[in-house]
């Protein structure tokens, strides 16, 4: 990314193309002294919980502690929380020494000043055109201010071994779509079709909901202008498909309404669910819970077999706080997380898809188990969209939500006059 007001597809997608709280605060004031030789990281991944990316994560920073004798000490803080965070504490100069920084909130820091500039680093260190084998890197007034580390990029997650005992192939159209959903419950009365979530616990429905659906209409989000558009034909036609999906079809529950973003994987990996709209960044952990073998990800359906819908493309970066006790170390630790080699950790451990181009060179990724990886980045590449993320995503996400529970809850309310509503709600926070 070279602007954070112009963040392109090609930027984000050179990849492919290239090669082939106050208690929070309360805790990181007690212990806000710098340690020597530890470096406080905020992320959202626990090195001893049953996300895989965790685990390789630890991995990653076990070898750079063997090499420079600095020790990463994880924080972990809830995916959601970890932005609206880390602004709060550079603001009260309590900063931890280096942290992760949702795509989706970039916007944000930049316009609040709260990441330090990398760019003087990053000239030092990298030369010989090494900064344009990035995948993307989020840049501020004064140049580059974080680097991805995670690129992520949603799919349709299906149950293969239910596809398979219906006879049904993949769905490449929404109709298809509601035919698999059909066959699914028929088998099972005491699962649905497709699950979803309308809870503002956790936001992401942009991303995972309503960018692919509205998009894949035709429609759009927002305008140039930043302002509400989500209320067009498009936008009404995505809201009333997803409701027929519970009164009509009887595909999906009307408790999807109040359900969490977590809650949907939970469900479809203990069985009770036959499809979700996922990110890449789930499917080791899936495919550790239910098996490659019984797992399918396929393209999301669009209104024609010709026309799929997109595929939301986001991401997770790593940026120094203003006022870290450590930007050397921290510095450091962001050249060796993204490091080829240890991406190349990150892919076979995690699964996550790499965020330098050559990475793609590496052993790993001729092998066979990283055919996954290649399809997926061709996805992003041929139908990829960046995820709609203003400096008021959050407020754009929980009013979204707001207009899908109050759809999918009461049949007898005029889709329309919800999303002007909401529009209405959505263009108050901006102007």
């Amino acid at each position: 990314m070279r602007s954070t007001r112009g963040l392109s597809r090609r930027d984000f997608l050179g990849l492919t193309a290239g090669v082939a709280g106050a208690a929070l605060l309360g805790g990181c004031a007690r212990g806000a002294q710098a340690r020597p030789g530890v470096l406080r990281y905020w992320t959202l991944l626990d090195p001893n919980g049953d996300d895989p990316r965790g685990h390789a994560e630890r991995q990653i920073f076990d070898l750079f502690e063997e090499r420079t004798g600095l020790r990463v000490s994880e924080q972990v803080i809830p995916w959601q929380e970890i932005d609206p965070n880390l602004l709060t504490a550079v603001q009260a100069g309590i900063p931890p020494e280096i942290s992760r920084t949702n795509y989706y909130n970039f916007r944000r820091h930049a316009e609040a000043g709260s990441l330090e500039p990398l760019q003087p680093l990053a000239d030092a260190d990298f030369r010989n055109g090494e900064l344009d084998d990035f995948v993307v890197s989020l840049e501020g007034e004064e140049g580059v201010e974080a680097f991805l580390i995670e690129n992520v990029g949603n799919a349709l997650f299906l149950r293969r071994d239910w596809l398979d005992a219906a006879g049904f192939a993949v769905p490449t159209t929404w109709e298809e779509f509601v035919e698999v959903g059909k066959a699914f419950t028929a088998a099972q009365p005491d699962v649905s079709g497709f699950l979803t979530f309308g809870s503002t616990t956790e936001t992401g429905h942009v991303a995972y909901i309503f960018q692919p659906m509205i998009l894949g209409r035709g429609g759009r989000i927002l305008d140039d202008d930043g302002r509400a558009a989500f209320h067009e034909d498009a936008g009404v036609e995505t809201f009333e498909f997803l409701r027929s999906l519970v009164y009509e079809h009887e595909i999906m529950p009307r408790d999807a309404a109040t359900m969490a973003y977590s809650e949907q994987i939970d469900a479809f990996i203990a069985g009770r669910t036959g499809m979700i709209i996922e990110g890449s960044h789930r499917y080791a952990r899936i495919i550790e819970s239910i098996g490659a073998e019984n797992l399918e990800v396929a393209v999301i359906p669009g209104p024609s077999a010709d026309r799929p819908s997109p595929c939301s493309i986001t991401g997770w970066a790593m940026a120094i706080p203003q006022g870290s006790p450590d930007i050397e170390g921290a510095w450091e630790l962001i050249k060796h997380r993204t490091d080829p080699a240890m991406q190349e950790i990150w892919a076979e451990v995690a699964f996550g898809l790499p965020t330098r181009k050559s990475a793609l060179e590496l052993p790993f990724f001729q092998h066979d188990d990283a055919a996954i990886m290649r399809w997926w980045l061709d996805y992003m590449e041929t139908d990829g969209q960046l995820v709609t993320s203003p400096v008021d995503d959050t407020q754009l996400n929980e009013i979204l939500a707001e207009a899908l529970q109050e759809v999918l809850l009461d049949d007898s309310v005029e889709v329309h006059e919800v999303l002007n509503r909401a529009a209405d709600r959505f263009d108050a926070v901006v102007r």
